[in-house]
Protein backbone atom coordinates (compact mmCIF):
# COMPACT_ATOMS: atom_id res chain seq x y z
CA UNK A 1 0.00 0.00 0.00
CA UNK A 2 2.74 2.33 0.72
CA UNK A 3 4.66 1.50 -2.56
CA UNK A 4 1.77 2.01 -4.21
CA UNK A 5 0.65 5.24 -2.89
CA UNK A 6 4.55 6.76 -3.04
CA UNK A 7 4.11 6.03 -7.17
CA UNK A 8 0.49 7.66 -7.26
CA UNK A 9 2.40 10.52 -5.75
CA UNK A 10 4.94 10.26 -8.19
CA UNK A 11 3.08 10.04 -11.10
CA UNK A 12 0.18 12.80 -10.35
CA UNK A 13 3.15 15.12 -9.72
CA UNK A 14 4.63 14.51 -13.72
CA UNK A 15 1.13 14.48 -14.96
CA UNK A 16 1.37 18.06 -13.34
CA UNK A 17 4.68 18.97 -14.71
CA UNK A 18 3.43 17.08 -18.02
CA UNK A 19 0.43 19.91 -18.44
CA UNK A 20 1.61 21.81 -20.55
CA UNK A 21 -0.92 24.54 -22.52
CA UNK A 22 -0.67 23.96 -26.49
CA UNK A 23 -2.22 25.31 -29.10
CA UNK A 24 -5.90 24.99 -27.81
CA UNK A 25 -4.80 26.26 -24.26
CA UNK A 26 -6.78 23.22 -22.73
CA UNK A 27 -5.64 21.01 -19.79
CA UNK A 28 -6.74 17.64 -19.25
CA UNK A 29 -9.83 17.16 -17.73
CA UNK A 30 -9.83 15.73 -13.89
CA UNK A 31 -11.09 11.89 -15.49
CA UNK A 32 -8.41 12.16 -18.35
CA UNK A 33 -5.67 13.04 -15.15
CA UNK A 34 -7.37 9.94 -12.77
CA UNK A 35 -7.22 7.57 -15.64
CA UNK A 36 -3.88 8.37 -17.36
CA UNK A 37 -2.04 8.60 -13.53
CA UNK A 38 -3.50 5.24 -12.70
CA UNK A 39 -2.14 3.85 -15.90
CA UNK A 40 0.91 5.33 -15.59
CA UNK A 41 1.07 3.47 -12.04
CA UNK A 42 0.22 0.30 -13.22
CA UNK A 43 3.10 0.59 -15.84
CA UNK A 44 5.17 1.80 -13.30
CA UNK A 45 4.47 -1.07 -11.20
CA UNK A 46 5.10 -3.53 -13.69
CA UNK A 47 8.64 -2.16 -14.26
CA UNK A 48 9.70 -2.17 -11.27
CA UNK A 49 8.58 -5.31 -10.44
CA UNK A 50 9.96 -7.05 -13.07
CA UNK A 51 13.00 -5.81 -12.98
CA UNK A 52 13.96 -6.99 -9.20
CA UNK A 53 12.94 -10.56 -11.09
CA UNK A 54 15.39 -10.59 -13.02
CA UNK A 55 17.90 -9.25 -10.22
CA UNK A 56 16.88 -12.25 -8.92
CA UNK A 57 17.19 -14.81 -11.47
CA UNK A 58 20.52 -13.60 -12.21
CA UNK A 59 23.48 -14.97 -10.16
CA UNK A 60 25.18 -12.48 -8.42
CA UNK A 61 29.35 -13.37 -8.58
CA UNK A 62 28.91 -16.55 -9.48
CA UNK A 63 31.33 -18.64 -12.36
CA UNK A 64 29.92 -20.27 -14.73
CA UNK A 65 30.33 -21.62 -18.28
CA UNK A 66 29.38 -19.65 -21.66
CA UNK A 67 27.44 -21.95 -23.91
CA UNK A 68 28.32 -20.10 -27.14
CA UNK A 69 31.81 -18.98 -26.57
CA UNK A 70 34.97 -21.63 -26.57
CA UNK A 71 37.95 -21.08 -24.66
CA UNK A 72 41.29 -22.06 -25.54
CA UNK A 73 40.70 -26.06 -24.88
CA UNK A 74 37.81 -25.89 -27.33
CA UNK A 75 35.36 -26.39 -24.44
CA UNK A 76 32.72 -24.70 -23.33
CA UNK A 77 34.57 -20.84 -22.08
CA UNK A 78 34.55 -20.21 -18.13
CA UNK A 79 34.50 -17.11 -16.62
CA UNK A 80 34.57 -15.69 -12.98
CA UNK A 81 31.03 -14.04 -12.97
CA UNK A 82 28.41 -15.41 -15.28
CA UNK A 83 25.66 -12.83 -14.23
CA UNK A 84 25.27 -8.98 -15.98
CA UNK A 85 28.27 -8.19 -17.93
CA UNK A 86 31.24 -6.23 -16.38
CA UNK A 87 28.65 -6.60 -13.12
CA UNK A 88 31.81 -7.74 -11.08
CA UNK A 89 33.83 -4.55 -11.82
CA UNK A 90 30.97 -2.09 -10.96
CA UNK A 91 30.76 -3.96 -7.71
CA UNK A 92 34.50 -3.81 -6.55
CA UNK A 93 34.32 0.27 -7.62
CA UNK A 94 31.23 0.15 -5.08
CA UNK A 95 33.30 -1.57 -2.83
CA UNK A 96 36.32 0.50 -2.87
CA UNK A 97 34.53 3.50 -2.48
CA UNK A 98 32.24 2.29 0.81
CA UNK A 99 35.64 0.83 1.99
CA UNK A 100 36.41 4.50 2.21
CA UNK A 101 39.73 4.68 -0.25
CA UNK A 102 38.56 7.15 -2.63
CA UNK A 103 37.76 6.79 -6.05
CA UNK A 104 40.12 4.29 -7.75
CA UNK A 105 42.16 4.61 -10.63
CA UNK A 106 42.89 2.20 -13.33
CA UNK A 107 46.20 0.84 -14.03
CA UNK A 108 46.64 -0.77 -17.20
CA UNK A 109 49.07 -3.71 -16.88
CA UNK A 110 48.03 -4.50 -13.42
CA UNK A 111 48.27 -8.02 -12.44
CA UNK A 112 44.26 -7.21 -11.00
CA UNK A 113 43.34 -5.68 -14.19
CA UNK A 114 40.20 -8.12 -14.62
CA UNK A 115 39.05 -7.15 -11.07
CA UNK A 116 39.54 -3.17 -11.29
CA UNK A 117 38.94 -2.24 -15.62
CA UNK A 118 36.10 -0.48 -14.66
CA UNK A 119 37.91 2.41 -12.33
CA UNK A 120 38.39 4.80 -14.91
CA UNK A 121 34.10 5.30 -14.78
CA UNK A 122 33.36 8.86 -13.90
CA UNK A 123 32.08 8.04 -9.97
CA UNK A 124 28.47 9.53 -9.65
CA UNK A 125 26.48 6.23 -10.22
CA UNK A 126 28.91 4.34 -7.58
CA UNK A 127 29.00 7.15 -4.84
CA UNK A 128 25.24 6.66 -4.96
CA UNK A 129 25.44 2.67 -5.22
CA UNK A 130 28.06 2.88 -2.25
CA UNK A 131 25.44 5.01 -0.17
CA UNK A 132 22.86 2.67 -0.82
CA UNK A 133 24.91 -0.33 -0.18
CA UNK A 134 26.05 0.90 3.18
CA UNK A 135 22.45 1.79 4.27
CA UNK A 136 21.26 -1.26 3.31
CA UNK A 137 24.27 -3.33 5.06
CA UNK A 138 25.05 -5.34 1.78
CA UNK A 139 28.76 -5.57 1.27
CA UNK A 140 29.22 -5.47 -2.62
CA UNK A 141 32.30 -8.07 -2.83
CA UNK A 142 29.66 -10.76 -1.06
CA UNK A 143 28.74 -13.84 -3.44
CA UNK A 144 25.08 -13.74 -1.58
CA UNK A 145 22.40 -13.99 -4.23
CA UNK A 146 20.33 -11.93 -1.73
CA UNK A 147 22.79 -9.56 -1.24
CA UNK A 148 22.95 -8.73 -5.09
CA UNK A 149 19.32 -7.83 -5.05
CA UNK A 150 19.36 -5.15 -2.28
CA UNK A 151 22.33 -3.45 -4.64
CA UNK A 152 20.41 -4.18 -7.86
CA UNK A 153 17.71 -2.37 -6.44
CA UNK A 154 18.77 0.69 -6.83
CA UNK A 155 18.81 0.44 -10.24
CA UNK A 156 15.02 -0.71 -10.18
CA UNK A 157 14.47 2.46 -8.39
CA UNK A 158 16.30 5.25 -10.70
CA UNK A 159 14.28 3.35 -14.00
CA UNK A 160 11.12 4.67 -12.32
CA UNK A 161 12.77 8.65 -12.69
CA UNK A 162 13.32 7.08 -16.60
CA UNK A 163 9.32 5.89 -16.99
CA UNK A 164 8.37 9.24 -16.05
CA UNK A 165 10.91 11.29 -17.82
CA UNK A 166 9.89 9.20 -20.99
CA UNK A 167 6.16 9.82 -20.01
CA UNK A 168 6.29 13.64 -20.09
CA UNK A 169 8.45 14.25 -22.59
CA UNK A 170 6.20 12.32 -25.24
CA UNK A 171 2.97 14.20 -23.46
CA UNK A 172 5.04 17.35 -24.01
CA UNK A 173 6.42 16.63 -27.41
CA UNK A 174 3.06 14.76 -29.14
CA UNK A 175 0.09 16.09 -27.03
CA UNK A 176 -1.53 12.86 -26.84
CA UNK A 177 -1.99 11.16 -23.28
CA UNK A 178 -2.55 7.51 -24.95
CA UNK A 179 0.60 8.31 -26.89
CA UNK A 180 2.75 8.94 -23.97
CA UNK A 181 1.44 5.78 -22.07
CA UNK A 182 2.55 3.71 -24.94
CA UNK A 183 5.52 5.41 -25.30
CA UNK A 184 6.27 4.23 -21.18
CA UNK A 185 5.80 1.10 -22.05
CA UNK A 186 8.21 0.72 -24.22
CA UNK A 187 10.09 0.27 -20.99
CA UNK A 188 9.19 -2.83 -20.64
CA UNK A 189 11.40 -4.02 -23.06
CA UNK A 190 13.59 -7.59 -21.84
CA UNK A 191 16.75 -5.89 -22.31
CA UNK A 192 15.92 -2.93 -20.67
CA UNK A 193 14.64 -4.39 -17.63
CA UNK A 194 17.67 -6.76 -17.60
CA UNK A 195 19.78 -3.64 -17.39
CA UNK A 196 17.91 -2.16 -14.69
CA UNK A 197 18.15 -5.19 -12.82
CA UNK A 198 21.82 -5.04 -12.65
CA UNK A 199 24.21 -3.57 -10.98
CA UNK A 200 25.92 -0.47 -13.57
CA UNK A 201 25.98 2.70 -14.18
CA UNK A 202 23.74 2.57 -17.58
CA UNK A 203 20.66 2.69 -16.06
CA UNK A 204 21.66 6.09 -14.48
CA UNK A 205 22.82 7.56 -17.58
CA UNK A 206 19.61 6.45 -19.53
CA UNK A 207 17.89 8.46 -17.15
CA UNK A 208 19.55 11.44 -17.29
CA UNK A 209 19.68 11.28 -20.73
CA UNK A 210 16.31 11.14 -20.78
CA UNK A 211 15.30 14.13 -18.30
CA UNK A 212 18.02 16.38 -20.45
CA UNK A 213 15.95 16.05 -23.72
CA UNK A 214 12.58 16.30 -22.00
CA UNK A 215 13.72 19.54 -20.63
CA UNK A 216 15.06 20.52 -23.71
CA UNK A 217 11.59 19.45 -25.53
CA UNK A 218 9.84 21.66 -22.75
CA UNK A 219 11.89 24.56 -23.50
CA UNK A 220 11.47 24.60 -27.20
CA UNK A 221 7.79 24.16 -26.33
CA UNK A 222 7.10 26.39 -23.81
CA UNK A 223 10.20 28.90 -23.74
CA UNK A 224 13.08 27.98 -21.31
CA UNK A 225 12.28 29.21 -18.10
CA UNK A 226 15.12 28.89 -15.26
CA UNK A 227 13.63 25.89 -13.94
CA UNK A 228 13.92 24.34 -17.56
CA UNK A 229 17.48 25.58 -18.10
CA UNK A 230 18.20 23.95 -14.82
CA UNK A 231 16.81 20.86 -15.66
CA UNK A 232 18.60 20.54 -18.70
CA UNK A 233 21.94 21.62 -17.39
CA UNK A 234 21.95 20.00 -14.00
CA UNK A 235 20.73 16.65 -16.04
CA UNK A 236 23.78 16.91 -18.38
CA UNK A 237 26.17 18.08 -15.62
CA UNK A 238 25.25 14.68 -13.75
CA UNK A 239 25.13 12.35 -16.67
CA UNK A 240 28.90 13.63 -17.57
CA UNK A 241 29.43 12.41 -14.29
CA UNK A 242 27.73 9.39 -14.66
CA UNK A 243 29.33 7.90 -18.29
CA UNK A 244 31.52 9.31 -20.80
CA UNK A 245 28.92 8.72 -23.23
CA UNK A 246 27.08 11.70 -22.28
CA UNK A 247 29.36 13.50 -24.11
CA UNK A 248 26.67 13.24 -27.39
CA UNK A 249 24.48 14.90 -25.04
CA UNK A 250 26.41 18.57 -25.75
CA UNK A 251 25.69 18.33 -29.84
CA UNK A 252 21.99 17.83 -29.60
CA UNK A 253 21.75 20.43 -27.36
CA UNK A 254 23.05 22.99 -29.38
CA UNK A 255 21.31 21.72 -32.37
CA UNK A 256 18.18 22.17 -30.75
CA UNK A 257 18.98 25.74 -29.52
CA UNK A 258 20.03 26.68 -32.67
CA UNK A 259 17.06 25.31 -34.43
CA UNK A 260 15.05 27.08 -32.50
CA UNK A 261 17.06 30.29 -33.17
CA UNK A 262 17.40 30.53 -29.27
CA UNK A 263 19.53 33.89 -28.42
CA UNK A 264 19.18 34.19 -24.97
CA UNK A 265 23.24 33.72 -23.73
CA UNK A 266 21.60 32.66 -20.57
CA UNK A 267 20.24 29.61 -21.78
CA UNK A 268 23.16 28.85 -23.59
CA UNK A 269 24.93 29.16 -20.40
CA UNK A 270 22.49 27.43 -18.59
CA UNK A 271 22.36 24.31 -20.96
CA UNK A 272 25.78 24.01 -21.94
CA UNK A 273 28.29 26.01 -19.71
CA UNK A 274 26.58 24.62 -16.34
CA UNK A 275 27.00 20.41 -17.16
CA UNK A 276 30.74 21.26 -18.23
CA UNK A 277 31.33 23.40 -15.06
CA UNK A 278 29.77 20.43 -12.99
CA UNK A 279 31.97 18.08 -15.08
CA UNK A 280 35.54 20.12 -14.80
CA UNK A 281 37.00 18.00 -11.73
CA UNK A 282 36.77 15.45 -12.80
CA UNK A 283 37.76 16.29 -16.25
CA UNK A 284 41.03 17.75 -14.56
CA UNK A 285 41.94 14.66 -12.37
CA UNK A 286 41.54 12.69 -15.56
CA UNK A 287 44.03 14.70 -17.30
CA UNK A 288 46.51 14.29 -14.32
CA UNK A 289 45.90 10.66 -13.84
CA UNK A 290 45.85 9.60 -17.53
CA UNK A 291 46.78 12.57 -19.62
CA UNK A 292 43.53 13.38 -21.30
CA UNK A 293 40.50 14.57 -19.27
CA UNK A 294 38.08 11.41 -20.61
CA UNK A 295 40.49 8.85 -19.14
CA UNK A 296 40.30 6.58 -23.02
CA UNK A 297 43.99 6.65 -23.35
CA UNK A 298 44.25 4.33 -20.33
CA UNK A 299 41.12 2.72 -21.42
CA UNK A 300 42.24 2.14 -24.75
CA UNK A 301 45.49 0.76 -22.99
CA UNK A 302 43.55 -1.94 -20.67
CA UNK A 303 41.40 -3.11 -23.07
CA UNK A 304 44.18 -4.76 -25.26
CA UNK A 305 42.99 -7.81 -24.65
CA UNK A 306 39.38 -7.34 -26.00
CA UNK A 307 37.85 -8.67 -29.10
CA UNK A 308 39.68 -6.19 -32.02
CA UNK A 309 37.58 -5.24 -34.82
CA UNK A 310 40.33 -5.80 -37.23
CA UNK A 311 40.92 -9.42 -35.93
CA UNK A 312 37.41 -10.15 -37.56
CA UNK A 313 37.06 -7.84 -40.47
CA UNK A 314 40.37 -10.12 -41.21
CA UNK A 315 38.72 -13.39 -40.82
CA UNK A 316 35.64 -12.68 -41.91
CA UNK A 317 35.84 -9.90 -44.19
CA UNK A 318 34.26 -6.44 -43.45
CA UNK A 319 30.68 -7.42 -45.03
CA UNK A 320 30.20 -10.37 -42.55
CA UNK A 321 31.51 -8.15 -39.64
CA UNK A 322 29.37 -5.63 -39.92
CA UNK A 323 26.35 -7.49 -40.84
CA UNK A 324 26.69 -10.71 -38.76
CA UNK A 325 28.25 -10.08 -35.99
CA UNK A 326 27.27 -6.26 -34.80
CA UNK A 327 24.28 -5.44 -36.75
CA UNK A 328 22.59 -8.66 -35.99
CA UNK A 329 24.07 -8.93 -32.21
CA UNK A 330 22.74 -5.42 -31.53
CA UNK A 331 19.27 -6.20 -33.04
CA UNK A 332 18.66 -9.18 -30.28
CA UNK A 333 20.38 -7.46 -27.62
CA UNK A 334 18.36 -4.24 -28.39
CA UNK A 335 15.46 -6.83 -27.52
CA UNK A 336 17.14 -9.24 -25.12
CA UNK A 337 20.25 -11.10 -24.88
CA UNK A 338 21.08 -11.46 -21.33
CA UNK A 339 24.36 -12.50 -19.23
CA UNK A 340 27.42 -12.16 -21.63
CA UNK A 341 25.88 -12.21 -24.57
CA UNK A 342 25.37 -15.57 -24.10
CA UNK A 343 21.15 -16.23 -23.17
CA UNK A 344 18.95 -15.88 -26.09
CA UNK A 345 14.99 -16.07 -26.25
CA UNK A 346 13.42 -19.36 -26.83
CA UNK A 347 16.69 -20.93 -27.33
CA UNK A 348 15.46 -23.74 -24.91
CA UNK A 349 13.31 -24.26 -27.67
CA UNK A 350 15.50 -24.39 -30.53
CA UNK A 351 18.15 -22.32 -31.89
CA UNK A 352 16.07 -21.57 -34.91
CA UNK A 353 12.68 -20.54 -33.10
CA UNK A 354 14.69 -18.27 -31.34
CA UNK A 355 15.95 -16.71 -34.30
CA UNK A 356 12.50 -16.46 -36.05
CA UNK A 357 11.31 -14.68 -33.02
CA UNK A 358 14.25 -12.08 -32.89
CA UNK A 359 13.77 -11.48 -37.06
CA UNK A 360 10.04 -10.73 -36.91
CA UNK A 361 10.22 -8.97 -33.50
CA UNK A 362 13.35 -6.38 -34.89
CA UNK A 363 11.00 -6.32 -38.39
CA UNK A 364 8.10 -5.49 -36.53
CA UNK A 365 9.68 -2.90 -34.03
CA UNK A 366 11.39 -1.67 -37.56
CA UNK A 367 7.84 -0.68 -39.52
CA UNK A 368 6.40 0.52 -35.95
CA UNK A 369 9.21 3.40 -36.31
CA UNK A 370 8.98 3.85 -39.58
CA UNK A 371 4.96 4.71 -38.77
CA UNK A 372 6.13 6.79 -36.07
CA UNK A 373 8.09 8.69 -38.64
CA UNK A 374 5.43 9.61 -41.09
CA UNK A 375 2.68 10.15 -38.15
CA UNK A 376 5.01 12.74 -36.13
CA UNK A 377 6.36 14.11 -40.31
CA UNK A 378 2.49 15.04 -41.14
CA UNK A 379 1.74 16.39 -37.19
CA UNK A 380 5.31 18.24 -37.77
CA UNK A 381 3.42 20.27 -41.44
CA UNK A 382 0.95 22.07 -39.19
CA UNK A 383 2.73 22.40 -35.56
CA UNK A 384 6.50 24.55 -36.14
CA UNK A 385 7.19 24.30 -32.51
CA UNK A 386 7.30 20.28 -32.53
CA UNK A 387 9.29 20.83 -36.49
CA UNK A 388 11.91 22.67 -34.25
CA UNK A 389 11.77 19.89 -31.52
CA UNK A 390 12.37 16.41 -33.93
CA UNK A 391 15.55 18.06 -34.60
CA UNK A 392 17.30 17.22 -31.26
CA UNK A 393 15.05 14.16 -30.78
CA UNK A 394 16.07 12.54 -33.90
CA UNK A 395 19.86 14.07 -33.06
CA UNK A 396 20.17 11.60 -30.18
CA UNK A 397 19.79 8.07 -31.88
CA UNK A 398 22.09 9.16 -34.44
CA UNK A 399 24.83 10.63 -32.40
CA UNK A 400 24.69 7.81 -30.10
CA UNK A 401 25.01 5.16 -33.27
CA UNK A 402 27.83 7.02 -34.61
CA UNK A 403 29.75 6.31 -31.18
CA UNK A 404 28.45 3.40 -31.34
CA UNK A 405 30.04 2.37 -34.85
CA UNK A 406 33.25 4.49 -33.74
CA UNK A 407 33.54 2.45 -30.52
CA UNK A 408 32.79 -0.94 -33.46
CA UNK A 409 35.46 -0.11 -35.73
CA UNK A 410 38.07 -0.47 -32.98
CA UNK A 411 36.30 -3.31 -30.39
CA UNK A 412 33.72 -5.82 -31.19
CA UNK A 413 30.67 -4.87 -28.95
CA UNK A 414 27.83 -5.79 -30.89
CA UNK A 415 25.41 -4.79 -27.50
CA UNK A 416 22.49 -3.05 -27.67
CA UNK A 417 22.90 -1.57 -23.91
CA UNK A 418 25.40 0.99 -25.70
CA UNK A 419 22.14 2.26 -27.63
CA UNK A 420 19.98 3.01 -24.70
CA UNK A 421 21.28 6.34 -23.32
CA UNK A 422 18.87 7.12 -26.94
CA UNK A 423 16.18 5.26 -24.78
CA UNK A 424 13.81 7.81 -24.93
CA UNK A 425 13.29 9.38 -28.55
CA UNK A 426 12.92 5.82 -29.81
CA UNK A 427 10.32 5.14 -27.02
CA UNK A 428 8.20 8.37 -28.75
CA UNK A 429 8.45 7.49 -32.50
CA UNK A 430 7.45 3.84 -31.43
CA UNK A 431 4.60 5.33 -29.58
CA UNK A 432 3.59 7.34 -32.20
CA UNK A 433 3.32 3.95 -34.48
CA UNK A 434 1.27 2.12 -32.07
CA UNK A 435 -0.64 5.14 -31.02
CA UNK A 436 -1.12 7.90 -33.18
CA UNK A 437 -0.82 10.90 -31.63
CA UNK A 438 -3.54 12.76 -34.11
CA UNK A 439 -6.26 9.97 -32.64
CA UNK A 440 -7.25 10.82 -29.24
CA UNK A 441 -10.28 9.01 -29.47
CA UNK A 442 -10.65 5.59 -26.92
CA UNK A 443 -8.73 3.56 -29.27
CA UNK A 444 -6.31 5.14 -28.68
CA UNK A 445 -5.86 4.01 -25.42
CA UNK A 446 -7.11 0.55 -26.47
CA UNK A 447 -3.97 0.11 -28.87
CA UNK A 448 -1.86 1.62 -25.68
CA UNK A 449 -3.05 -0.86 -23.72
CA UNK A 450 -2.62 -4.00 -26.38
CA UNK A 451 1.07 -2.45 -26.93
CA UNK A 452 1.75 -2.33 -23.08
CA UNK A 453 0.31 -6.00 -22.42
CA UNK A 454 2.54 -7.74 -25.61
CA UNK A 455 5.44 -5.56 -24.51
CA UNK A 456 4.61 -6.94 -20.39
CA UNK A 457 4.04 -11.10 -22.12
CA UNK A 458 7.59 -10.79 -24.34
CA UNK A 459 9.51 -9.68 -20.78
CA UNK A 460 7.82 -12.34 -18.64
CA UNK A 461 8.68 -14.66 -21.08
CA UNK A 462 12.02 -13.91 -21.13
CA UNK A 463 11.94 -13.98 -17.20
CA UNK A 464 10.55 -17.27 -17.40
CA UNK A 465 13.81 -18.71 -19.37
CA UNK A 466 16.56 -16.95 -17.66
CA UNK A 467 16.46 -19.25 -14.64
CA UNK A 468 17.04 -22.61 -16.23
CA UNK A 469 19.12 -20.81 -18.95
CA UNK A 470 21.89 -19.20 -16.17
CA UNK A 471 21.27 -23.04 -14.20
CA UNK A 472 22.62 -24.83 -17.24
CA UNK A 473 25.51 -22.34 -17.53
CA UNK A 474 25.90 -22.53 -14.21
CA UNK A 475 26.30 -26.23 -14.37
CA UNK A 476 28.25 -26.40 -17.37
CA UNK A 477 25.84 -28.96 -19.14
CA UNK A 478 25.30 -29.68 -22.38
CA UNK A 479 24.40 -27.07 -24.57
CA UNK A 480 20.52 -26.49 -25.90
CA UNK A 481 19.12 -28.41 -28.44
CA UNK A 482 19.74 -26.80 -31.86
Amino acid sequence: MIVTWFLSCIARNALDFAQVPFSAGQRWSRLGRVRASYWLVGVMGAFFCLCLMFAWDTPYRQAGHLLYQRGPDGQHAKISDIGAPDERQHANYVAHIREGKGLPVLKPGSTDLYETYQAHQPPLYYLLAAGWSSLLGADPTSPDQGTGLKLRSLNALIGLSTLLGVYVGARVLLQNDNTALAATAVCLLPMNLALHGALSNDPLLIALCTWSLTGLILGIRTGFSLKIVLIVGLSTGLALLTKTTALALFPVIALGLLAGRNRDWRVWVGCLALPAVLAMPLWLRNLGLYGDPFALKAFNEAFVGSPQASAFIEGFGPWAYWANFVLWWTARSLIGVFGYMDIFMLEQVSRTTSGVFYNLAVCLLILILVIGLVQVRKMSREDSRLKVAMVPVLALPVIVALLFVRFNLQYFQGQGRYLYPALAPVAWLLAAGVASPQDKSPAGLVRAIVWSLVLLSVSLLAWSELGPAFAIRLSGITQPSS
